[in-house]
């Protein structure tokens, strides 16, 4: 599952990076519909219904997404993001970059963390049951 996360949370911050990018550059109205059959996937501006990423783009999102990957932006201008492959995807839920201005936990979270947290709960539901 924590593999899982991390291909997820990889995924989503490279879509949100797109998205970010065309809705920057103002390409198409800003109204844009996210497609994917599975393989490739795309953005669709939803009033001229035109496909927004170049097919090469489209067609390798998903697969780079499949290896999770940390991303840092560029410092300080906040314009490119940077990527490296994360070491160990199953031990520790990464973060997404795209939440980290929200003030959202943006540090890694770790399995023990994870079974600590679980145990705590378990304990508290142990002791409602008593009742």
């Amino acid at each position: 599952m924590i593999y899982s996360w991390n291909v997820a949370s990889t995924r989503f911050d490279e879509v949100c990076n797109f998205l970010a990018e065309l809705f920057e550059k103002k390409i198409g109205s800003g109204n844009y519909h996210l497609k994917s059959n599975g393989l490739d996937f795309n953005v669709i501006d939803l009033v001229d219904k035109k496909q927004l990423l170049p097919s090469h783009i489209s067609s390798s999102l998903l697969v780079f997404g499949s290896t999770p990957s940390v991303f840092t932006m560029s410092e300080p201008e906040n314009e490119r993001l940077y990527r490296t492959i994360m070491k160990d995807p199953f031990t520790s839920l990464m973060p997404c970059l795209t939440f980290k201005s929200m003030g959202w936990r943006s540090d890694f979270i770790t399995i023990e963390e994870i079974l600590t947290k679980l145990e705590l709960r378990l304990e508290e539901y142990g002791k409602d049951d008593e009742r």
